[in-house]
């Protein structure tokens, strides 16, 4: 009885389920399912069938209705085949543009679900339809035999035939090498996309069958002159994908690679001009002229001035890809090595900063094989690049100097002289500096002597020299090349080999290990000095283990020692960025380190004010910046701080507040602003405030000449705020200025107690930071104050961008400001501009301060023009 009242019950139910009458309805729906908002997967799957087979409907809502249940059999619930029978069954009675949606959907069902259907006799009836979207629609889940399909009169039909031909490929593995001739007939084809597509299969079918004869050349080298011949195309895209398809190649034949840098045949190749193949009835093509002719031509020029062309195309996209395959190709002939150095040395003057940094890595590539020999002048160019404005630029370039194996001394001081005016004009970058010229220094070791040691350390045979500084960089660079020669230079003044103590422990790595043969027997105070283990001044090397043990035996007083100034702030601070590098660190040893650490740059802040030297109290406004981001960052990520602790560190940004204000010339600015200033600190000193109106500027000094660290011993257990990417986010997206562009963030957040102070925070190339509060259903609890985040967050690409404009996100939390305008320009190290609108003042304030969880990661965005998709309502 129980069986039939079922029965009766799903028989009620199946009559009242009706297809979908309007297009808004099936819209609506298909929204809701992409979202996975549906509740019976198997009521809403059936009503899209019916929506997609009743006759009554216009094709656009059936068309509709066949997306609709495709996009419901992406729950496991639904039934994937159930829905493919279906919809074959509506093949032969649809109208063609019904019938190219539902082999669409057969397909996606065939790649996602794996469900695989007898539609023979629908296709073989489809392929000879006169509608050409139909064929191509039937050629997407064609088996086997599209090849017969690549001389089509169409070309939609053209590249479906490809496509099927390049997945046939890709399940079966099997190519037949009859379709080499056809595939290099439509690489010349009049369609865009159909020399796209043809590209793949040259290279795949050339490189299955490699040393098979055809005529003059074997197959590989043949498929690698109609990709060469590709790089000349009228089409972009094209041209991106021939150069990046060369590098893939294997074997090709070294006189087919020397010929792609030889200039001079160039000019032999016959312009390019896509005519097409002029078909009039379909399936018959009319000759343009003689085609042994033009293959006779092609075969002549060979692969000549190929990557010539390709690093001079106006697209940087297509300069790019032809660094990349060259690098390829480098390791296949030593000689195509040595021809491809003169070029990529070339592009460093190249106008995109992508493309020099991308030649410099190939470069980098390169040396790493053999050193890369140069003329004078490459090296003149690689000097002149070393003036570049980029920080990134030029940490690159440091890494090819050490690449290079110079052909005389000449050249060797040019160098060293070009890389002692780079670390003397940029500082940040002398470690890179000294690396370049430690590996410089083994290369090369055969140019250096006593001639080269004298010029540059400006040495006179016949005058006493002057002692340089031992901290001039300038010096230290060339003592660090003449020592990594290991050439016994015992002729040099005993002062140079007086200074190695000192550079080995101030630079740790750039002396060789040995550096203690090379220092002569009369000087044996000197090789005593270098015997020591190496020396750790302000513990700036000081091992974890050691920083460890240093801060837990005195973890209970280096808060009250900190107050009192008597511990060794530079020991603290070297602990702290110890026991920082430790993933496994105690959270209560590590919030007392950093605190050492910030404590250690309020007192460096103090005493630049101690002294009457105003240019070295603007220095204030950056360590105002760092006491203030690094307090903001202890307090936002350490859960579990006692209110003892957390006003230690708020006793720190008030500290930084009044240095940064101190560092401003007050009597420069209007009353109204100075006004601001001083409600602000009051707001952060509280109601006790001693601060009068006459003497602001000298209270302040005082303030400052005043402080002293409070003590800082957090009690019980904390716990730090940490994230851990769980995907990377995408390398390259393509965006429209029109819409904007979304950066997946997705990490496992730790340690963090409220969850609506998690931002996403994303920086643009103009440093604007954008950040944006992810909704709560983004934020999924996975244990006790642990969150996976998984958000979008909106990227707006800024007008007038050509080249990729490359963005930073990183999961971040948000602590309340104290003085929420003032801590805006403090964090960002910035002081208040003379002519600043005291109107601004009024609006709304920033939310707080962003304090990172995690490394920021790296995408691209390119700009790319908006085009709206054709339309679905098309008809047959």
């Amino acid at each position: 009885m129980s069986t039939k009242r079922a029965y009766a019950e799903s028989s009620e139910q199946s009559e009242e389920i009706t297809p979908f009458q309007t297009y808004e309805e099936v819209h609506l729906a298909l929204q809701a399912a992409r979202r996975g908002g549906h509740d019976d997967i198997a009521r809403d799957t059936r009503r899209a069938l019916l929506t997609s087979t009743c006759a009554m409907l216009p094709d656009a809502i059936r068309q509709a209705g066949v997306r609709l249940a495709v996009a419901l059999c992406a729950h496991p619930e639904a039934n994937a085949r159930k829905v493919s029978q279906t919809l074959a069954a509506a093949l032969p009675d649809a109208a063609p543009s019904l019938r190219c949606e539902i082999y669409g959907a057969l397909q996606r069902l065939q790649e996602l679900k794996d469900v695989h259907l007898d539609l023979a006799d629908n296709v073989r009836k489809d392929l000879n339809a006169a509608q050409p979207h139909v064929r191509s629609a039937a050629l997407s889940i064609l088996g086997t035999g599209a090849s017969r399909f690549l001389d089509d009169a169409h070309a939609g039909v053209r590249l479906a035939a490809l496509r099927a031909v390049r997945r046939q490929q890709l399940q079966s593995g099997i190519l037949p090498e009859t379709l080499y001739a056809v595939c290099v007939g439509a690489a010349s084809d009049d369609a865009e996309l159909v020399r796209l597509a043809a590209v793949d299969l040259v290279w795949a079918i050339g490189s299955r069958y490699a040393d098979m004869e055809t005529g003059r050349l074997r197959l590989v080298d043949d498929a690698f002159v109609r990709c060469c011949d590709l790089v000349g195309d009228v089409s972009a895209r094209v041209r991106v994908r021939a150069a990046t398809m060369l590098g893939r190649f294997r074997g090709v034949n070294v006189q087919q690679l020397a010929q792609t840098f030889n200039k001079k045949a160039v000019t032999q190749r016959a312009p390019r001009g896509y005519k097409g193949r002029n078909r009039g009835l379909r399936g018959q093509a009319t000759p343009v002229g003689d085609s042994d002719a033009r293959d006779a031509r092609l075969l002549d020029a060979g692969a000549a001035g190929a990557f010539v062309h390709a690093l001079e195309d106006e697209q940087f996209e297509v300069r790019l890809a032809a660094i990349g395959s060259i690098v390829e190709l480098s390791r296949e002939s030593r000689d195509f090595t040595t021809r491809a150095v003169d070029f990529l040395v070339d592009m460093f003057n190249d106008s995109s900063d992508a493309v020099r940094v991308a030649s410099m890595r190939a470069l980098v590539a390169l040396g790493k094989v053999a050193p890369l020999q140069v003329t004078a002048e490459q090296l003149a160019i690689v000097t002149a690049a070393l003036d570049d404005a980029s920080a990134r630029v030029r940490q690159r370039l440091y890494e090819v100097a050490s690449c290079l194996a110079l052909p005389s001394v000449t050249a060797l001081q040019t160098l060293a002289q070009a890389l002692g005016r780079s670390v003397v004009r940029h500082v940040e970058d002398q470690q890179f500096v000294y690396a370049a010229l430690r590996q410089l220094g083994n290369n090369n070791a055969h140019c250096i002597g006593m001639q080269l040691a004298r010029a540059l350390l400006n040495i006179s045979e016949h005058y006493l020299s002057r002692e340089p500084r031992v901290d001039d960089a300038a010096y230290a660079g060339v003592v660090v090349l003449l020592m990594n020669s290991h050439r016994q230079l015992t002729a040099l003044p005993d002062y140079v080999f007086a200074h190695l103590p000192y550079l080995r422990d101030k630079h740790p790595g750039s002396l060789p290990p040995d550096v203690i043969d090379l220092v002569p027997t009369r000087l044996p105070h000197v090789r005593q000095m270098l015997e020591r283990p190496a020396a750790d001044p302000h513990a700036a090397t000081l091992v974890r283990a050691d920083a460890r043990a240093f801060v837990t035996a005195n973890v209970e007083t280096i808060g009250t020692q900190l107050a009192a100034e008597e511990v060794d702030v530079d020991r603290l601070q070297a602990a702290a960025k110890a026991i920082a590098a430790e993933p496994l660190a105690e959270r209560r040893e590590l919030a007392i380190a950093q605190y050492a650490d910030l404590a250690g740059l309020a007192l460096q802040a103090r005493q630049l004010f101690a002294d009457s030297d105003a240019l070295l109290r603007t220095r204030a406004i950056d360590l105002a910046a760092r006491i203030m981001r690094g307090a903001y960052a202890c307090d936002a990520r350490t859960v579990g701080l006692d209110p003892a602790a957390r006003r230690a560190l708020a006793h720190l940004r008030l500290f930084a507040h009044a240095a940064w204000l101190a560092a401003h010339e007050l009597s420069a600015y209007d009353e109204r602003v100075v006004r601001v200033m001083r409600d602000e600190l009051h707001v952060r000193v509280g109601p006790k405030s001693t601060l009068q109106e006459g003497n602001f500027q000298s209270q302040l000094l005082q303030l400052i000449a005043n402080f002293r660290p409070l003590s800082f011993v957090p009690r019980g257990q904390c716990q730090y705020a940490t994230a851990e990417y769980l995907s990377q986010a995408s390398r390259t997206l393509e965006a429209s200025h029109r819409f904007p562009s979304r950066v997946r963030v997705h990490a496992k957040l730790r340690g963090v107690a409220r969850r609506d102070r998690v931002r996403v925070r994303v920086t643009m190339p103009t440093q604007q930071a954008i950040v944006t509060m992810p909704r709560l259903d983004a934020l999924r609890p996975c244990a006790p104050a642990d969150w996976i985040l998984d958000w979008p967050a909106p990227v707006e690409l800024p007008l007038g961008a050509g080249e990729p404009a490359r963005v930073l996100s990183v999961p971040a939390l948000i602590h309340p400001a104290d003085a929420p305008w003032s801590d805006a320009f403090v964090v960002a190290a910035k002081p208040v501009p003379m002519d600043y609108d005291i109107a601004d003042y009024y609006q709304l304030a920033p939310e707080g301060v962003c304090v990172d969880l995690a490394p920021p990661q790296s995408t691209s965005i390119s700009a790319v023009e908006f085009r709206p998709p054709p339309s679905v309502h098309t008809r047959g």
